[in-house]
Parts: C-alpha cells; sequence; structure tokens
C-alpha cells in the first residue's frame, strides 16, 4: 500500500513559532506601561471627581442646615499625604431617618463627621488629594460661599483641589460662590 501525503497542509517549523513568540513579547512589552499609565491617571481622576461630588454635597448640606459645613483633608497617621476627606458641620444634625435611636451625640461635628472617606482604602491607591495655599480645611458657609480656616472668616477668592499620584495631576477650582470648575489635567 502506498501512503499519500498531504502536500498542501504545512506544519509550523520552529523558526516560525520562535518569530511569533518575539511578536507577542514585544506587544507586551509596549502595552503593558501604556496600560498601567491609563490605570494610574483613571485612578487620580475618579479621585478628582469623587472629592469634587463630596464638596458639592458639602455645599447641599450647608443651604439646607444654613450652617458651616467644614472639609478638612487628614491622615491618620499624620504622615505627609492626605488620603481622608473629612465633611463636617459647625453644629450638630439631626441623625438620619432609620438610625434606630442611635446613640450617636454631636452627629455630623468634628468629632462625629458625616462623611470620613479614605480615598485609599476606597480604590484610589496612593492618590494625595490637597488643597492649594497650604488650606487643610475650608467652610462653606449657609449661603453657599467658600470660607478659609475654621471658623470660616474669608472669602476665598478660588480654591485648586488637587488629586495627584507620581506624575499625574487633576485639579479642580472651587469658586468664592461654590462652583466647581475642573482644570486641564497635567502629565495625563
Amino acid at each position: 500500500m502506498r501512503r499519500h501525503c498531504n502536500r498542501g497542509m504545512s506544519t509550523m517549523s520552529i523558526i516560525e513559532l520562535m518569530i511569533v513568540i518575539v511578536i507577542i513579547g514585544t506587544l507586551f512589552n509596549v502595552a503593558l506601561p501604556a496600560y498601567q499609565r491609563y490605570l494610574t491617571q483613571t485612578k487620580v481622576q475618579n479621585a478628582a471627581v469623587q472629592m469634587a461630588r463630596d464638596i458639592e454635597w458639602a455645599r447641599n448640606l450647608s443651604l439646607k442646615y444654613e450652617d458651616n459645613a467644614y472639609i478638612a483633608l487628614e491622615d491618620a497617621s499624620n504622615s505627609e499625604s492626605n488620603h481622608f476627606l473629612k465633611i463636617y458641620m459647625a453644629t450638630a444634625v439631626p441623625l438620619p431617618t432609620g438610625s434606630g435611636g442611635s446613640t450617636i451625640t454631636n452627629y455630623g461635628t468634628r468629632d462625629n463627621p458625616l462623611l470620613l472617606r479614605d480615598f485609599e482604602k476606597s480604590g484610589f491607591g496612593d492618590v494625595v488629594l490637597n488643597f492649594a495655599g497650604g488650606y487643610n480645611s475650608f467652610a462653606i458657609g449657609a449661603g453657599g460661599m467658600v470660607y478659609s480656616g475654621s471658623p470660616a472668616t474669608n472669602i476665598l477668592q478660588n480654591m485648586t483641589i488637587q488629586a495627584s499620584l507620581r506624575e499625574f495631576v487633576y485639579s479642580f477650582n472651587l469658586t468664592p460662590s461654590g462652583q466647581i470648575l475642573f482644570n486641564k489635567a497635567e502629565g495625563l
């Protein structure tokens, strides 16, 4: 019996396989840094947007309760970087409905803030938060105006608020009337 060979079919040689592996490796080496850069950029932008939402929420609270709302940056470890955003009122506010007779006293004040967001544990990684001008906190007054310090005394002109990670910086301005204006991102 004669054996029939399919001459139309070909197999891959070891050289061709090595060329395919080199091409895939090169593509991986190019794509991985770009993907990591994209992830870092997205973390910084999302942190800035979340901070803007929190500040807008604080402004709405100040208007609702006709009281000063304070926004402060803190870090529990007292290190150089700020990872916590704290929002509290000048005086206590009513407990939320459904809290079931909670024993929290002075709800909404500095000791029991309305919001204590840990940006590091909220999926933003090592993003650092900053208020320009050396401020650690500012206030939004009962009329919605933005003031420096605690107690709220001086109306701020424009406060720049930043979220940064490595070379990426994303910032927005808070106008004296409490309007949020996003800036062009740096390093993105």
